[in-house]
């Protein structure tokens, strides 16, 4: 139980990260149009 329990733990912590780089990676994207027009 633990060990799944600890694999969640990691998982979750993963998903939010990857959110996290979403988003990044989308502001990215709106701070090139600004910047370069396109």
């Amino acid at each position: 139980a633990a060990v799944v329990a600890g694999t969640l733990y990691v998982v979750g912590k993963h998903r939010k990260k990857n959110k996290k780089i979403k988003k990044l990676k989308k502001e990215n994207k709106k701070l090139k149009k600004q910047k370069y027009g396109y």
